[in-house]
């Protein structure tokens, strides 16, 4: 809604511009010639950080199992959770600080920077069996 009216504020968001619904005209200036791109980061971005996305579902699973085994089989899988949340904080936060730059700065979208996010999120949710 910000986007659509051209406001600012100062506050970290925990969302994006939806410029899948948009008309172009409407489409931030920065994501007008990007928007395939774009959707793939931000798609990326919700399967590793969403809670009920694709990484958040799995490590579910993975928890659950983890809790009905014994103590080591909790205690390593624990480890490897707090590894795995490190690796994905880490990209997220360059994905949104992407995608806000551009949908709310103004600054240039870039493909390629994107696409190698994207390779990294879609790597760590391979890592999860």
């Amino acid at each position: 809604m910000m986007s659509l009216v051209g406001l600012i504020d100062d506050y970290t968001r925990d969302g994006r511009v939806l410029i899948e619904i948009m008309t172009d005209g409407a489409v931030p200036t920065a994501l007008q010639r990007h928007r395939a791109t774009f959707g793939t980061l931000a798609d990326t971005y919700k399967a590793i950080n969403a809670p009920l996305g694709t990484l958040g579902m799995k490590t579910l699973q993975n928890t659950t199992a983890a809790i009905q085994g014994n103590d080591a089989t909790y205690i390593g899988y624990f480890a490897q959770l707090k590894a795995l949340t490190g690796q994905r904080n880490t990209i997220a936060g360059h994905m949104i600080q992407m995608m806000e730059a551009s949908e709310f700065g103004g600054i240039p979208f870039n493909d390629i920077a994107a696409n190698v996010h994207v390779t990294l999120g879609q790597n760590l949710l391979a890592s999860v069996p």
